[in-house]
């Protein structure tokens, strides 16, 4: 009988502590973009993208970009990817590049346009590609992250990546992941410490509640 009873309360409490968890999983909310505290290119993730941009606010394309090509050739020459991964890119590029072929307005697929090509050293046909999705959606804070990397570190234009940081922070100002990006080209590219602490002390007047950049700016205070 003792063992029974033992049994029976076991399973209750599996049972609570399963619905608990679940509880707790399905309340966290997904972000509707990919913001990392690293410099990477990020992706348009949970938002509808077609002919709108994050904002939801659609503008007319800017005529003095020209739509990039869209039968680039793809060349995984350079890239350190198995046969497997290059099928699949090849793949993927071909969907965006038809599906942009039928509707040029599509500012998401311009953005996974660009991280594809970049994916496999593609980084001119990477730069078109965000060039123009800053173009058409003057107002969005992916493309010109996205180029401020692909300037900053592959490219190696700090000009234009300084100028494409500045304005993905002055298009979306409460994204922390903006200022800790900047922060760190300023310090890994540019070698400039005053900058690097300058930009996070500029995210924290308008979130002065992130723990992200502050533990950045004592990071950097700590150590210069």
């Amino acid at each position: 009988m003792v063992k029974i009873i033992t049994g029976i309360l076991f399973i209750i409490g599996c049972a609570l502590f399963g619905y608990y968890i679940w509880n707790d999983l399905s309340s966290v909310a997904p972000s509707p973009i990919s913001p990392t505290p690293t410099s990477t290119p990020v992706s348009v993730i949970g938002v509808e993208t077609t002919g709108t941009s994050p904002k939801g606010t659609a503008q007319p394309p800017n005529t003095s970009v020209p739509i990039p090509d869209l039968n680039r050739p793809i060349d995984f020459s350079g890239a350190t990817m198995s046969l497997n991964i290059q099928k699949k890119a090849r793949e993927s590029v071909l969907s965006l590049e038809s599906a942009l072929k039928g509707n040029s307005d599509d500012f998401g697929s311009w953005i996974d346009l660009g991280l594809e090509r970049s994916s496999y050293g593609d980084y001119e046909g990477a730069r078109q590609a965000w060039e123009y999705a800053s173009a058409i959606r003057p107002k969005n804070s992916v493309s010109f992250g996205n180029l401020g990397f692909l300037y900053g570190y592959q490219l190696h234009d700090s000009v234009k990546a300084e100028k494409n940081y500045l304005q993905a922070i002055g298009n979306d100002a409460a994204l922390s992941y903006l200022y800790l990006q900047t922060s760190e080209f300023y310090r890994d590219v540019l070698k400039d410490t005053a900058k690097a602490k300058g930009i996070l002390q500029q995210g924290l007047i308008r979130l002065p509640n992130s723990p992200e950049l502050q533990s950045a700016l004592n990071a950097l205070s700590s150590t210069h």
